[in-house]
């Protein structure tokens, strides 16, 4: 199967980002961020030219947002947050993360099926999924010391 990807280019540099690499992508007037574990891309295009990035881990949460699920790591209604696996927090309105709660939920309970089927029992599927969150967790290093700004709308800076 042939890997997806987006070309990020700005004045400075031309980078090939793999959809499973990233993160989310926010919409912040004409720029778009894409966000990855390493970092931010920052570039001008519309929101339709990443659309190639579809899959069934890609949730389009508003207009101005995609998320990749993957690296999502809580929906807090509540506080209006979602938070993902290096530390960043994107706040949204109650309906938009009220939506995003139940698709997110739904997703968990769709990829913990299907570690079950392919695993015979519960229990090894969810020794088998903290075995690969363990595994990503170590090679991942110390990317948590470089995590990413808190964000919040229109509260974007820097450059790629």
């Amino acid at each position: 199967m042939e890997k997806k990807y987006l070309v990020v280019k700005n004045r400075k540099r031309v980078a090939r980002v793999e959809a499973d690499e990233i993160m989310y992508v926010l919409r912040d007037g004409r720029r778009l961020i894409v966000a990855t574990m390493e970092g931010e891309y920052i570039y001008y295009d519309k929101m339709r030219s990443v659309e190639c990035i579809s899959g069934s881990e890609f949730y389009r949460l508003l207009d101005r947002c995609i998320v990749n699920m993957n690296y999502l790591k809580s929906v807090e209604v509540a506080r209006r947050r979602l938070r993902f696996q290096n530390g960043d927090e994107l706040f949204f309105g109650r309906d938009a993360c009220s939506r995003m709660k139940v698709v997110f939920r739904d997703y968990l309970i769709k990829n913990q099926r299907e570690l079950t089927d392919a695993f015979g029992s519960e229990e090894d599927a969810c020794f088998a999924a903290e075995e690969e969150k363990g595994y990503k967790e170590a090679s991942e290093g110390s990317s948590g010391d470089n995590a990413l700004r808190v964000r919040q709308k229109g509260a974007f800076g820097g450059d790629m």
